[in-house]
């Protein structure tokens, strides 16, 4: 006879990274962080909003990156704001956190 398996059934997907860093895209040039900062506070935590710019004119690229105070705050960011005017809110691939910070401009 078989014998009975244990109950392991939670542990037979890897884990997805759960993170709050939002990637966001066709935002208005003239959006400011600001404004970007007020959008996203109805969903949760705003810890902080980094708008693209081209290195060499400073113009808005129209997209960045929004980092929310949790994973929950970060979903909930997602199904409000995804289409909300055309923009674009999905997770970004990584929780990049605060790389970038202390980098040589080469």
């Amino acid at each position: 006879q078989p014998q009975p398996q244990p109950q392991m059934q939670q542990q037979q997907q890897p884990q997805l990274e759960r993170h709050g860093n939002l990637f966001i895209g066709n935002i208005n040039f003239a959006t400011s962080k600001e404004e970007v900062t007020e959008m996203f506070n109805v969903c949760g935590t705003v810890l902080s909003v980094r708008i693209l710019s081209d290195a060499g004119s400073g113009k808005s690229r129209g997209s960045g990156f929004v980092r929310m105070g949790s994973y929950e705050e970060a979903l909930k960011s997602v199904r409000t704001l995804n289409g909300h005017n055309g923009m674009l809110v999905k997770f970004a691939d990584h929780d990049v956190g605060q790389s970038g910070k202390g980098k040589g401009k080469g």
